[in-house]
């Protein structure tokens, strides 16, 4: 559920949770920076290309910023939850003031 610029989550049980944030889907296979050829090219509906240099996701009290290498499909981050609801928020960023969250993430226990 998205509430006020993030998403509410649960947390099935305590543990270390993987965390893969990406702007195209697995299946896509694509750069997080890489666009798509088509007709609608404005970042909003994806296709353009953007020069995405930092990720940084907040869960709960936990933040964590990673730099976006020229060749990563996604950004990995671990954290140590415990059981129950909190909130996540994913963010995309240029040098230049664009921020976008992360519009596909893949969670995993580990």
């Amino acid at each position: 559920m998205v509430c006020n610029g993030y998403w509410v989550i649960e947390v099935a049980k305590d543990g270390k949770y993987l965390f893969e944030m990406r702007r195209w889907p697995r299946e896509e296979d694509r750069i997080i920076a890489e666009g798509i050829h088509g007709e609608i090219t404005d970042w909003y509906h994806g296709g353009k290309a953007l020069n995405l240099q930092k990720a940084r996701i907040i869960i709960g009290d936990q933040e964590q910023t990673k730099v976006i290498e020229p060749n990563m499909k996604g950004v990995t981050f671990t954290f140590n939850l415990k059981a129950g609801i909190t909130h996540l928020q994913t963010f995309l960023s240029d040098n230049e003031g664009l921020e976008l969250g992360a519009y596909y993430v893949y969670v995993q226990l580990v």
